[in-house]
């Protein structure tokens, strides 16, 4: 399940859909486990600014100071 943004060309309109609370936390939870890592190990590599890989960048990217 991965958060959708959708642009419809035809329409200078952007739709932006929102997971709940609910899902963005399922999310963020099935990311951290296909690295194999949790939360802290993701605020470590950011404070660090050494990712262990492009997709742990790209997940800190979106969640970055995030509680979940």
């Amino acid at each position: 399940m991965t958060p959708q943004a959708t642009a419809i060309e035809s329409d200078e309109e952007v739709q932006v859909l929102r997971p709940s609370p609910a899902d963005w936390t399922t999310f963020v939870q099935q990311e951290l486990a296909a690295l194999g890592i949790d939360m802290a190990e993701l605020r470590r590599q950011a404070q660090e600014r050494d990712f262990a890989s492009a997709a742990a960048r790209e997940l800190w990217v979106m969640v970055g100071g995030s509680t979940s």
